[in-house]
């Protein structure tokens, strides 16, 4: 984990890179966009059958998924104001109809 509370969680599938959780706690600002803070997206790159999805633990349930889009797709952020310095915990999962395979829980911070 990061100062800023931001981390990242990488799946890999038989060694190949398949996808991410992005948790972003401060906004980042680009001349030609901002990414916000308190949010997070998933990343599915792999055409495998499998989606990729991550789950909020707390201090809030929240979902990003990328069910039902072909790879390459980024999902949308998963954004809300928390206070500043509240503890995240996100799980990232394969998923595929009932079938899921997650990863640990990890945590960062708002």
């Amino acid at each position: 984990m990061s100062e800023t509370g931001s981390f990242t969680i990488a799946a890999y599938y038989n060694g190949t890179y398949a996808g991410l959780m992005e948790w972003n706690a401060d906004p980042i600002v680009f001349p030609d966009m901002t990414i916000p803070g308190d949010a997070f997206q998933v990343l599915d790159r792999l055409s495998d059958g499998c989606g990729m999805e991550a789950t909020m633990i707390s201090p809030e349930y929240r979902m990003a998924t990328t069910r039902g889009h072909s790879a390459v797709y980024y999902s949308p952020w998963q954004t809300d104001d928390l206070d500043e310095g509240a503890k995240v915990f996100i799980q990232l999962c394969a998923v595929k109809g009932d079938y899921s395979s997650c990863s640990l829980t990890y945590s960062g911070h708002a």
